[in-house]
């Protein structure tokens, strides 16, 4: 109404004054009424914002506590589940290291009335790692796990300092090889720098564990069973269930690697049983594929004997797969997690200083053609030369010194009686002396050729160090029996001359062999001898190898240097004139079968004497003693478990290869197994220096499975050719060059498969373990 009086017309002033006055009162009006709504409009929002901020709110904070609930829920099932786990496997390593720890308690309370309680104390006696370093006026800073000894001592006049350190256990129940395998690495890395020249570390085990360990295999199987069945354990023939305490000690005090090996050395001879009853058979049987005159035989003897050796190579394929149980012989190794379990892994894993990461792979391999493969021809050319300097030995001593071949004999014996004999035996002898010879050359070489590889870990270059020693010396042990079987004795051409017997008259070839040898060269020799006589000759080399060899390894190996320690403590104890005239003898003798040259000092110990002299002191007389065992100890060899393994390859390919050849001297074999079975323990406690730091056996175990793998399939080879050219006569008639090419073919594919195994098996083994971890330079 009020705008539309505005727009009425009016006359008057008074009247105009009025409607302006309203005119103003009413855009008052207007403006306030705009205001107010706009101002309730805002009201309204703003509590609809805050009506549905309120209800957000609400909403998250109830999906929140939600989420929460659920998470706490969740977490704590994940917890209550990670808690059991870890109490199971506390529970179980607790366990395990109780029953590892305790080993010999738990396992001696049913031989308690067997062992003396001397033994019992013993075997729970701590080891030591004995340390010789340069003086100093600031000595290493050794950790405070271990306790230290100290003593004065001298190496060849140069003042030295003999520490002596053990792991305080204070009440843990750790197991004797696990206290070596903690303290080693600490006190390696706290006295490198202190290193002199000469020996550095090794380890110590009281006198007292080598009597008892001895006194547990002795008594350790004996039971409650009958007489005759521990006259089968006793023999091997049969598993006593309690034959695995002795194993158990033996873990317990120097490691799985060691235990392993004397676990791999009763099954062989328990292996050997069953193949000893096959060749007696055939022996008895009168199986052979030639006659006494040498003369081939037809009909059921050799048909037998045909079956003999099948029966010999199905056994060794046996013996491959067989090898796996001898892991059941063993105590159970410690779970994973397990404080032991882990200890074995670090040792293992230990890298490789030598290994050269940024090294192309094309630079390994040219090294090992350039360097490597021509070491490794000129290695068997030396081989070839030894191995023919002493089969024409032989044959100078029974065809020029023992006129054999008009006596029609074999044996130098038949004209020069017992001085005949000896030499035979002699020569005997030197053969196993110069396969000695070909081991001493190959470790340096195959560690070489292990460096040239570039391996990464320490235990994979041992690993591969390992494999190629057992390939090479299988192969220059076989060397003379090759040369004999496949080389000497076959007739490749069809003989006109000697026929019938030996014919002196017959021409020799005009080679290099007459022209240094003589009469008794090779080749002259084979053209003057029937091929009957040649077999004979071969016969009677086997019987060294089978009968003469195995027990010259026992004398060489263990009772030698067994007597020359004691020969030489005996010197050293009785003043100067006692033992003064054989004082460098033995030293000579001691230096090649018993002491470790490295730590002796070589040839200086043969005119010096006891490199080690202990310092007078203020120490107890029971101290000094101490000190001066630790010093006596340290010049023995070390006992390595990976070289036993290597000594029991070799018999395994020597009767894979040559058994059904000898079936008698496949007895004696047996016997010798079984002799050094036992003499192992002697070896390990009284002849040489304990193991450094215990390993694990993996890859020992691994290597004897690829190694028997190879040995089988090239044994295949090796008896095809023995029926198809050593004990053929038709062999002239044949394309025997392509026999013989196809049978070496055979061999050293064998030889390649078992080192491609090797290979497979590093990388598995590197692979299972992960990647290495960087070691700090100590």
């Amino acid at each position: 109404q009020a705008f539309h009086w505005i727009k009425v017309p009016c006359p008057g002033p008074a009247m105009s004054s009025l409607l302006q006055e309203a005119v103003a009162k009413a855009e008052e009006a207007e403006e306030t009424v705009l205001a107010d709504v706009e101002h309730a409009d805002v009201l309204e929002t703003l509590e609809a914002a805050e009506a549905d901020l309120e209800k957000a709110e609400t909403s998250a904070v109830a999906n929140l506590e939600k989420l929460e609930a659920s998470a706490v829920a969740d977490a704590e099932k994940v917890g209550a589940a990670a808690v059991a786990d870890v109490e199971k496997i506390d529970a179980a390593a607790v366990a395990e290291a109780e029953k590892i720890g305790t080993v010999v308690a738990d396992d001696l309370k049913g031989m308690e009335e067997l062992l003396p309680a001397e033994h019992l104390t013993a075997l729970r006696l701590a080891p030591s790692i004995a340390v010789l370093l340069k003086e100093s006026p600031f000595g290493p800073s050794f950790p405070p796990e271990a306790e230290v000894q100290e003593f004065a001592a001298e190496f060849f006049g140069q003042p030295r300092k003999l520490y002596i350190l053990t792991l305080k256990t204070k009440g843990q129940n750790v197991s004797p090889a696990e206290q070596v395998m903690r303290l080693w690495p600490l006190v390696e890395a706290a006295t490198h720098e202190f290193r002199a020249d000469g020996p550095w570390m090794w380890t110590l085990r009281p006198k007292e564990v080598s009597d008892a360990l001895l006194t547990v295999e002795v008594l350790g199987l004996k039971t409650k069973e009958p007489p005759w069945k521990q006259i089968l354990y006793w023999l091997r023939i049969m598993k006593s269930a309690d034959s695995s305490f002795f194993l158990q000690a033996v873990q317990s005090q120097y490691g799985r690697d060691v235990a392993y090996c004397l676990a791999w050395a009763s099954f062989w001879v328990q292996e050997l049983w069953p193949l000893a009853a096959i060749m007696f058979t055939m022996a008895v049987s009168g199986a052979s594929p030639v006659g006494e005159e040498g003369y081939l035989l037809v009909g059921a003897r050799r048909i037998c004997w045909e079956i003999g050796k099948v029966l010999a190579l199905l056994w060794g394929v046996a013996l491959a797969f067989r090898s796996q149980y001898v892991l059941d012989i063993l105590p159970l190794p410690p779970p994973s997690g397990h404080p032991q379990h882990d200890l074995y892994r670090k040792v293992e894993d230990i890298p490789n200083r030598a290994y050269l990461e940024s090294q192309p792979q094309g630079i390994k391999y040219a090294k090992l053609v350039c360097l490597a493969c021509p070491a490794v021809l000129l290695y068997f050319a030396f081989v070839g030369l030894v191995i023919m300097l002493q089969i024409q030995l032989a044959f100078f001593l029974k065809f020029d010194w023992g006129d054999c071949v008009n006596l029609d004999c074999v044996d130098p014996g038949v004209k020069h009686g017992f001085a005949g004999t000896l030499a035979g035996i002699a020569c005997d002898i030197t053969l196993a002396i110069i396969f000695a010879l070909f081991h001493a050359i190959l470790g340096p070489l195959s560690a070489w050729i292990a460096d040239l590889q570039n391996h990464r870990t320490l235990a994979s270059r041992q690993f591969g160090a390992d494999m190629l020693t057992i390939i090479l010396d299988c192969i220059s042990k076989l060397g003379i029996c090759t040369v004999y079987a496949f080389i000497f004795v076959p007739a490749w051409k069809e003989q006109t001359c000697a026929a019938e017997g030996p014919d002196l008259s017959c021409p020799c070839e005009d080679d290099w062999q007459t022209a240094l040898f003589g009469d008794s060269a090779m080749s002259c020799l084979h053209a003057r001898l029937p091929v009957d006589y040649r077999r004979v000759m071969f016969n009677d080399f086997l019987e060294g190898c089978f009968v003469v060899a195995p027990f010259i390894d026992i004398l060489i190996g263990t009772i030698l240097p067994r007597i020359l320690v004691l020969g030489l403590e005996a010197a050293h104890s009785y003043g100067s004139l006692a033992c003064c005239p054989f004082r460098g003898l033995l030293r000579l003798l001691a230096l090649i079968f018993a002491a470790d040259g490295a730590t002796v000092g070589g040839l200086k110990y043969v005119l010096s004497g006891f490199p080690f002299q202990r310092s007078a002191g203020e120490d107890e007389e029971k101290k000094e003693t101490f000190s001066d065992r630790a010093l006596q100890k340290n010049c023995l060899r070390r006992f390595e478990p990976g070289i036993e393994m290597l000594i029991m390859k070799l018999n395994v390919v020597w009767i894979l290869f040559l058994c059904y050849l000898k079936p008698v001297g496949m007895i004696v074999m047996l016997v010798a197994s079984w002799l050094d079975l036992h003499m192992k323990t002697i070896r390990m406690t009284y002849g040489s220096r304990c193991p450094d730091q215990p390993r694990g056996y993996e890859l020992m175990h691994e290597e004897t499975y690829a190694f028997l793998r190879g040995a089988v399939c090239a044994s295949i080879g090796w008896s095809v050719g023995m029926s198809l050219i050593t004990y053929n006569d038709d062999l002239p008639q044949w394309n025997a060059e392509w026999l013989a090419f196809l049978l070496l073919a055979w061999i050293i594919i064998s030889v390649v498969l078992m080192q491609f195994s090797h290979v497979t098996t590093c990388r598995c083994f590197v692979s299972a373990h992960g990647k290495v971890a960087p070691q700090p330079e100590p």
